[in-house]
């Protein structure tokens, strides 16, 4: 995200620009998911109390996903083509609550949520690979270093900020039990919607 705010202005510049920077997100999963893959083979079925397989798997899928419709939104976004860029929230934001609501009530389990995200974030990259232009050019060397090393602290940020975001439900777990825990979570989530409003602004 950080690349494409800073850099898009000088596209022209960097060869490749579009997909060396979606076949970085590729390449990233494809590790994770090798990696877990090895993990699980070799006997560890478990990792900070969550199943290898199906949890951590589709969890590393989701996160593909929503990061390949996150670098599509600010293609979007740069190229200052507003109602697409709202419409296409909008759009993402009303699916993913129906399909993850929908599908915790008919499986009655946690995997619901994370399945209705990953059809969410499927159904979203569809539209925007058939409306889109990625997938012509080559990915290049040059250009990916020249992203990564203005991007990697930036790396360290979001993780940090990723667990920081999440330490207060690992931390209520202890007091309460996770029912508790989801409804503080779903109610946390309903609060933080205000944020959408000054955020697009």
């Amino acid at each position: 995200e950080r690349a494409i705010l800073r850099f898009y202005s000088d596209e022209k510049d960097f060869k490749s620009f579009k997909n060396t920077i979606f076949y970085s997100i590729r390449l990233v999963h494809l590790l994770f998911l090798i990696i877990i893959g090895l993990f699980y083979f070799s006997g560890f079925h478990e990792f900070a109390g969550l199943k290898i397989f199906p949890d951590i798997f589709l969890i590393v899928i989701l996160i593909y996903l929503q990061g390949s419709n996150l670098f599509h939104l600010n293609m979007i976004r740069v190229s200052e083509n507003h109602n697409k860029y709202f419409k296409a929230k909008v759009f993402i934001q009303i699916l993913r609550v129906t399909l993850i609501f929908l599908l915790v009530f008919l499986l009655n389990s946690y995997l619901g949520y994370i399945i209705g995200a990953i059809l969410t974030a499927i159904i979203s990259n569809l539209f925007f690979t058939v409306n889109n232009d990625v997938g012509k050019e080559k990915f290049n060397k040059r250009t990916f270093s020249i992203l990564i090393i203005f991007s990697w602290p930036f790396i360290f940020h979001g993780f940090a900020g990723s667990l920081l975001g999440n330490a207060d439900k690992f931390i209520l777990e202890n007091y309460l039990t996770l029912s508790d825990v989801g409804l503080y979570t779903l109610a946390y989530s309903i609060g933080s919607m205000m944020i959408f409003a000054y955020v697009g602004i």
